[in-house]
């Protein structure tokens, strides 16, 4: 399996991140509050970065769909997300598909279990829209 470092940094984004083997997990809420202002993250003074590593590269490797990765298939999903003041992630959506419904459904539900530092804008905790690749390739 091979994860580069800088794909689990999230707003580093250069690199997608790497899924190379299959769990479900429940997702974070589906909502924000009415009061919450989203701030773009080009704003930010200091980025969300991923806390639960360890626990994400597990469970990427568990959601790699067992047929597609048996036939060898890769694909690439975006995930848009919103991440609360308190590094939570919320309203996780597809918003780049792979073409492939397995890879897309995996997707979100790695990204729901993500656990971030809190977005921070000018000294305080902040909503922040995102968006991240997620890369289905049975590298070893």
């Amino acid at each position: 399996m091979r994860i580069p470092l800088v794909a689990l940094v999230l707003l580093a984004m250069a690199a997608p991140i790497r899924v190379a083997a299959q769990s479900a997990n429940a997702g974070a809420g589906d909502s924000i509050p009415a009061s919450a202002t989203i701030v773009d993250e080009r704003e930010l003074t200091a980025k969300p970065q991923l806390t639960n590593r360890p626990a994400i590269v597990r469970l990427m490797t568990r959601n790699y769909p067992r047929a597609l990765r048996e036939d060898g298939k890769t694909g690439i999903v975006r995930v848009t997300l919103v991440i609360d003041p308190t590094g939570t992630p919320r309203l996780v959506t597809v918003t780049g598909g792979s073409g492939i419904a397995e890879f897309d459904e995996a997707a979100l539900r790695v990204v729901r279990a993500m656990r971030f530092t809190a977005p921070v804008k000018d000294g305080t905790a902040v909503w922040v829209r995102v968006s991240i690749p997620v890369e289905f390739s049975p590298e070893t």
